[in-house]
């Protein structure tokens, strides 16, 4: 296009006249609508960084704490702690509570709060028997708005108004020799002066005796601690012997203490082994020989020997006619028969000696011996088509 067509279109714009619309238009300059633009125009607040998830309200009670830690109580004790709150919201709130433990009672200052209010939520544990760290909790709500919760935990580390030390005693005892076992009971609590204690086992081989009280500290606490002697008398028979001794104190409605003795009564005569398995062959002899000894080399004889057979034929019994340095030799005969060596044999053997308060049970039985057992034809080895 040449310089005289250029001027001609300058000369036509500048008379021809325009619109306001045109003329808006020329001087309105044109906007970019993108998609983050527009987005940020929506939100009101800058460009979106994909983050636009819906805000969980807050709870309207605001507690001062929400877990409390009541230290040490006694079992006699009934731990309360109280937790305070403030109705933080725009909105009455009808408190509600439900129990996420059993064993435990809570009280509300007030039934409804109003914003800016606050109240007292108190929570009870009724009076503990056992021991160690208690741990209890429960969720306080809005009634118009049940699924918005507040978790509130509880703990305390009940400690016995009466313990004992030790608790349990657990020893092996010579026949004739008897024992003395001493223990303690601790009686916590300041209302305590004096601990009656009384001995509600009648085991007729178990003596108890309370020595008097001894003043101390346990846990910061007022305390008693009391001596405790258990004897075992010396003629306890051979065996177990098992007691459970209760002790009681001088205020009702408190938990017993006791103390357990397990004591097991050791005669002077030991077999070796303890128990005969014998191990059965069709046609052969089995004899198995039981050594008995006695404590400190002491002298006895078998006044007495006897198969007791629980299953099957007795083998025959006999002793070694020897004895040296208090060890004495049982003998066990078995001649198993073909029908014997598919059965069980199982009895005992009881030994009474002379001089020596002490009976034997020695325990016995078979097994079959599947190595040298004759192979049987069984259905599954059997040839096909047999």
């Amino acid at each position: 296009m040449n310089r005289r067509v250029i001027r001609t279109w300058l000369v036509l714009a500048a008379v021809m006249p325009v619109s306001s619309a045109a003329q808006a238009q020329l001087i309105m300059p044109i906007r970019p609508t993108s998609m983050r633009l527009t987005t940020a125009v929506f939100n009101g607040r800058g460009p979106s960084t994909g983050a636009d998830e819906a805000r969980t309200p807050a709870f309207p009670l605001v507690f001062s704490e929400t877990e409390a830690d009541g230290g040490e109580v006694l079992d006699s004790e009934r731990p309360v702690h109280a937790f305070h709150f403030t109705n933080r919201s725009d909105r009455v709130v009808i408190p509600a509570i439900q129990a996420k433990s059993s064993g435990l009672t809570y009280s509300l200052s007030k039934r409804s709060v109003a914003p800016g209010e606050s109240g007292v939520l108190s929570f009870y544990i009724p009076v503990v028997r056992t021991a160690g760290t208690l741990k209890r909790s429960l969720d306080i709500f809005d009634i118009n708005t049940p699924d918005l919760r507040q978790t509130l935990r509880f703990q305390v580390d009940v400690i016995p108004t009466m313990s004992t030390a030790p608790e349990i005693f657990s020893l092996e005892v010579p026949h004739g020799e008897g024992a003395t076992l001493r223990a303690a009971i601790t009686g916590l609590g300041e209302d305590f002066t004096v601990l009656y204690l009384a001995n509600t086992a009648t085991h007729p081989m178990i003596d108890v005796e309370i020595g008097a009280p001894v003043s101390t500290t346990v846990y910061q606490r007022a305390a008693r601690r009391v001596p405790i002697l258990i004897k075992l008398k010396p003629d306890a028979p051979v065996g177990p012997i098992n007691a459970h001794l209760r002790f009681k104190s001088n205020k009702s409605g408190l938990p017993d203490a006791s103390i357990r003795v397990g004591a097991n009564v050791v005669g002077p005569l030991t077999p070796q082994p303890k128990r005969v398995e014998i191990r059965l062959t069709e046609g052969s002899v089995h004899l198995s020989r039981v050594v008995v000894t006695a404590r400190d080399r002491m002298p006895w004889m078998p006044g007495m020997i006897e198969v007791v057979s629980t299953k099957g034929p007795a083998p025959a019994v006999d002793w070694e006619p020897s004895i040296v340095d208090g060890v004495f030799a049982i003998i066990l005969n078995v001649r198993a028969s073909a029908d014997d060596a598919d059965a069980l044999l199982t009895g005992n053997i009881l030994v009474r000696s002379k001089g020596v308060d002490q009976a034997l049970t020695i325990p016995y039985s078979t097994i079959k011996n599947i190595y040298n057992s004759p192979v049987r034809n069984t259905p599954s080895d059997r040839p096909r088509g047999s």
